[in-house]
């Protein structure tokens, strides 16, 4: 299903209310799902994330990746699954703090869309 998802975003992620749509299904999947189904497309779900931020600035982007921080936040007991989960995450925040540094530059801040 995430592979589905991910053609729709990489396709279609720039129009607005499409983003919104496939946002809302990740956030309802993250929340239906358990920590173990989910893990296996951590990376490629975290690397659409940043990569959808970084083109569109919509702050939906950055909402999901905060959901699978809290998802994944408490559920690894795992010493060495957590170490991956703590550098997917650390990675994932880090790159769109970039994004958002460098879109603040060339916009205001009410110039960036945070919803309609």
């Amino acid at each position: 299903m995430f592979s589905l998802l991910d053609q729709l975003l990489a396709m279609h992620g720039q129009t607005y209310f499409i983003s919104e749509r496939v946002g809302s299904v990740l956030r309802r999947g993250l929340a239906f799902f358990p920590a173990a189904a989910i893990q296996p497309i951590l990376q490629p779900l975290l690397a659409r994330l940043v990569a959808s931020f970084s083109e569109t600035g919509y702050a939906s982007f950055i909402w999901i990746i905060g959901k699978t921080a809290a998802k994944f936040g408490d559920v690894t007991r795992d010493p060495s699954s957590s170490d991956v989960v703590g550098q997917l995450l650390g990675g994932a925040f880090q790159e769109v703090s970039t994004a958002l540094q460098q879109l603040v530059e060339v916009k205001s801040a009410q110039a960036i869309p945070d919803g309609e």
